[in-house]
């Protein structure tokens, strides 16, 4: 997880799934709940038509409290509309001239507005108001102002708060838990942060995401092999983007763990076939070439070819047929080769053909591939070397 790895969307999700009812203001008359069920009805879905009722209400209402809670309901409808601007237009004109202890709600929603907006700064001293008037703030809510401390790289502060919700609060979700983590790990405190994801992964070791975020610190801290065994387990419980499959594999070949490494690019290419590049494919032959794993290599090359934009796949297939002494089918993979490289054949392409040739026994194939190459300044004694062997056989 890097440095804005907690994004706008863990904020939205946040924001709607339990923090709003922290900023939720006393309790309503039985006349407003009734007159709000009213406007819900009649308008049927029809935003429009409850954002103009709920304008009407709030100019007929006199209490205090009703008046907030319909404040309230209509900048939370606006938010949800994402007409942003307007919402905070009314919010701030009813809070012009009121004290601070004023609407801890309405401060919230403010606070809720900009970061929506990805201004955590702006944000900090309408939720630390509220965090500091509302009565009883709702953990989900003191989140949301630890989320905005993280946002401002506040870690101190993110963590004192997160650290007390982790105490107080009655049920503890899983992801504050994990913030705190990240906090841990930016703060350096990755002994702390491990401790933590240690104990989700010990309660919900099905969450890949965990195991992932826990095995990145272990990487942070040089822990290669915890590291590489966390991104392992993530791999078994959800489908690993292909990146970072990619970047896994190229680790366990690091570790010299190369069949381990094309396994897991395996996996996620064969999901996501449509996004599979030809360097890809490389790569994936590549690791089962180091892991002396010929037929899957040879695959991994095949399928490339059908991809390259020249005859790359096909002059690594034919040097893995000469190493093996599997002549025909060398030949074969090295003309396919010079051929797709057409003209911009290397003269190791041609090198490698006439060798295969004169080892199938096609002198004239064989001699055919050495005129292609031989006046090629790093390849010419070669050529004659072969050329050499050529006359020595023609005279036995």
């Amino acid at each position: 997880m890097t440095t804005r790895a907690l994004t706008l969307l863990v904020a939205f999700v946040t924001l709607w799934t339990g923090a709003v009812e922290a900023a939720s203001p006393k309790p309503i008359t039985p006349e407003l709940a009734s007159q709000l069920m009213r406007i819900m009805t009649d308008a049927d879905g029809d935003t429009a038509q409850m954002l103009a009722e709920l304008e009407a209400l709030a100019k007929r209402k006199r209490r205090p409290d009703d008046l907030k809670f319909i404040i309230r309901e209509r900048a939370a409808l606006l938010i949800q509309e994402d007409q942003l601007d307007v919402a905070e237009r009314e919010l701030l004109a009813t809070l012009d001239g009121q004290d601070e202890d004023f609407a801890p709600a309405l401060r919230y929603l403010l606070g809720q507005i900009h970061l929506l907006e990805g201004d955590a700064e702006a944000a900090l001293p309408y939720l630390e108001s509220w965090a500091r008037y509302a009565e009883a703030p709702d953990p989900g809510g003191l989140f949301v102002l630890a989320y905005s401390y993280v946002q401002a790289e506040r870690y101190a502060d993110a963590a004192k708060l997160l650290e007390d919700i982790r105490r107080d609060a009655t049920v503890v979700r899983p992801q504050w838990i994990e913030v705190l983590a990240y906090v841990y790990t930016q703060m350096g405190q990755t002994d702390r942060a491990i401790d933590l994801l240690e104990s989700l992964v010990a309660d919900h070791p099905e969450n890949e995401r965990w195991w992932r975020q826990l095995a990145t610190v272990f990487l942070i801290i040089d822990d290669v092999p915890n590291g590489t065994a966390g991104f392992t387990m993530a791999t078994q419980f959800e489908e690993m983007d292909l990146n970072d499959a990619k970047r896994l594999a190229q680790l366990f070949g690091y570790l010299e763990m190369p069949a381990d490494g094309a396994v897991v690019l395996q996996r996620a290419m064969d999901r996501r076939a449509e996004t599979v590049s030809f360097e890809d494919r490389m790569l994936l032959a590549e690791l089962w070439i180091v892991a002396r794993e010929f037929e899957q290599a040879v695959a991994a090359l095949e399928a490339a070819s059908l991809i390259a934009d020249d005859g790359e796949p096909q002059m690594v297939m034919g040097q893995l047929y000469l190493q093996r002494e599997r002549f025909d089918e060398a030949r074969q993979a090295l003309a396919a080769a010079v051929a797709a490289y057409s003209e911009e054949a290397p003269a190791l392409g041609y090198y490698l053909l006439a060798v295969a040739e004169l080892n199938a026994g096609d002198i004239n194939a064989a001699e055919a591939a050495i005129t292609a190459f031989e006046t090629d300044p790093d390849y010419g004694r070669r050529a004659q070397s072969l050329r050499d062997y050529i006359r020595s056989v023609q005279t036995r």
